[in-house]
């Protein structure tokens, strides 16, 4: 996994048969053409769909272009996205992961998605902070509260988070003995409170060779973290 970006699917609609009328008047435009999707990147969008059926047609547009490299058609990356169900004249919003985490998508998607993402630029690189928050730089002997979701890149399954528990994790970093996997002690370390990050672990930085049988991990499978940092405090006061 290599990128982040981020996208809005639309839509999921019956076909439609168009038949010409034979006057010489230009075509109305596509109802598919008209949706808008307005809002900044990472954030949720504002989603603008007509009271009307939509068309057969394939539409794409890029509302925020961004500056990362361009998406290969076999890449892994991390997004957001939301799901509109566009059925006649009526629309509802489906799924989206803007009010959730987001998620690892892989090279099994909708035809339709394919198209529209390949060649896409994204809008950041991972392994740099996703969000860069404003309080201190977190350092070592630390007490650090954390939300997170962990996937398995082998399986791109969800194999553990906080926000599905409902309790966020807390732990010292750099602690003796370990707290926390190896990744986590590298990764976290300078990273601002306030933050979210990435964190794309091996193995060797994980769970070693034994992995986590419990957690479906083998000692070659790599993680994937997205994290967090909520606090920081000493690590006597927590």
């Amino acid at each position: 996994m290599r990128r982040i970006g981020a996208a809005i699917l639309l839509p999921l609609a019956t076909a439609l048969a168009l038949a010409g009328c034979g006057s010489s008047a230009a075509p109305p435009a596509s109802p598919n053409a008209t949706v808008t999707a307005v809002g900044h990147f990472g954030a949720a969008p504002t989603v603008k769909i007509p009271a009307e059926k939509a068309s057969s047609d394939l539409y794409i547009k890029t509302e925020v272009h961004g500056t990362g490299p361009v998406l290969a058609k076999n890449d892994s990356f991390l997004s957001n996205y939301a799901v509109y169900i566009w059925s006649g004249a009526s629309h509802k919003l489906a799924l989206s992961t803007f009010t959730a985490t987001p998620q690892v998508l892989a090279n099994t998607l909708l035809p339709g998605l394919t198209k529209a993402l390949d060649g896409q630029k994204m809008g950041s690189q991972v392994l740099k902070t996703l969000i860069k928050g404003s309080g201190p730089p977190v350092v070592k002997g630390q007490y650090v509260v954390t939300q997170y979701v962990g996937l398995n890149w082998r399986t791109r399954a969800v194999f553990d988070s906080s926000w599905s528990r409902g309790t966020p994790l807390g732990f010292e970093i750099d602690a003796t003995p370990a707290q926390i996997i190896p990744g986590w002690d590298m990764g976290l370390v300078g990273v601002p409170v306030g933050s979210r990050v990435m964190l794309v672990v091996p193995p060797k930085d994980g769970y070693g060779k034994a992995g986590a049988s419990t957690a479906g991990i083998k000692g070659t499978d790599t993680l994937v973290f997205v994290v967090d940092v909520l606090d920081a405090v000493n690590g006597s006061s927590h």
